[in-house]
């Protein structure tokens, strides 16, 4: 049941994913045991984010993350997909927040277990 979500979402967020624009957002080739990626559609109404936890970290908290190449007057709801549990990983889950903030501010998301990772949507709204 699980993995027929995660189809039906990546079906839902696939033209962002082929049509968007890429931003690599931490380099896992850069020393880090993280690695976070996003990609911003044409009209810059959606994002999809996508996080990575490599390897251990001693750190518990992944780093504030800066997101780019979102709308700065546009106001987007943040969404994590693919939760197995209610618990959320990211403090922003479901909340609204504009581009400037959210390139300027950031998020706070709480991963830190190898392999571990987050999938985070945002989608504009009025």
């Amino acid at each position: 049941a699980y993995a027929q979500k995660c189809i039906v979402t990546y079906k839902r967020i696939r033209p962002v994913i082929q049509f968007g624009d890429l931003y690599r957002l931490v380099s896992p080739y850069q020393g880090d045991d993280k690695a976070a990626l996003m990609y911003v559609s044409p009209e810059k109404d959606r994002a999809v984010v996508f996080l990575y936890v490599l390897r251990y970290q001693a750190r518990y908290d992944y780093p504030i993350l800066k997101l780019r190449g979102l709308d700065p007057d546009k106001k987007y709801k943040l969404v994590e997909l693919n939760k197995e549990s209610k618990r959320s990983y990211c403090k922003g889950d479901g909340k609204v927040f504009t581009g400037d903030f959210l390139m300027k501010h950031g998020l706070q998301v709480q991963i830190y277990k190898p392999n571990q990772s987050a999938v985070l949507e945002l989608v504009e709204v009025e």
